[in-house]
């Protein structure tokens, strides 16, 4: 038998193919060998089949999770739930379908929890330099975190998996409006986990 993979990508999406399609490029170029990695997309895309058939045809071969959208209603959490209990590696980490990983990124969220066992690690988020000023869309967000910050935004942490089962992962049932991936980490740090920056 082969080991099972070091750390799964949870992913939560909504109506972006084409951001989704340059996350799972930067996933197909990492350092980390693809088979110490698992990468699980969740999302209720109403997109007419462009996420079905991204994920369907993407070389990296995600695991892809289709829920039937709810209007009015904020799925992120409910997605990235999905997403990391349906993953088996004992690493989770986090990112969100319009960012792009450098290709050390898993290697270096992998060499981090080694450094840090139990603990929360948050890396860094900076604004895609080829998008600089963003002014794509209806709307212009980005973020610039450099960590560790009390928020734990869940554009790029990792959490030990069996953190996230004790703690129950995000709320989602009910929702909370905003802030959830901050509920999520500060129920970690109560049930003794450090949070730890690794850039």
């Amino acid at each position: 038998m082969s080991p099972g993979p070091d750390i799964a990508v949870a992913v939560a999406s909504h109506n972006r193919a084409l951001r989704l399609r340059w996350l799972l490029n930067s996933l197909e170029e990492q350092t980390l060998p693809r088979e110490r990695f698992e990468i699980l997309v969740a999302y209720d895309s109403d997109d007419a089949g462009e996420t079905d058939k991204l994920l369907a045809d993407h070389p990296v071969k995600p695991t892809a999770l289709q829920f039937d959208p709810e209007p009015g209603t904020p799925t992120a959490p409910k997605l990235r739930n999905a997403a990391w209990r349906a993953a088996t590696a004992p690493l989770v980490i986090f990112t969100d379908d319009d960012c792009r990983a450098p290709g050390d990124w898993l290697a270096n969220a992998v060499a981090a929890a080694e450094a840090n066992p139990g603990a929360i690690v948050q890396g860094m988020t900076l604004p895609d330099p080829q998008e600089e000023p963003n002014t794509h869309g209806a709307w212009t967000h980005t973020q610039r975190i450099v960590p560790p910050v009390v928020w734990g935004q869940t554009c790029n942490i990792r959490y030990p998996r069996d953190l996230l089962e004790r703690i129950g992962g995000l709320k989602d049932d009910p929702p909370l409006s905003m802030g959830e991936d901050t509920d999520m980490a500060l129920r970690g740090r109560k049930a003794g986990a450090d949070c730890v920056g690794a850039r």
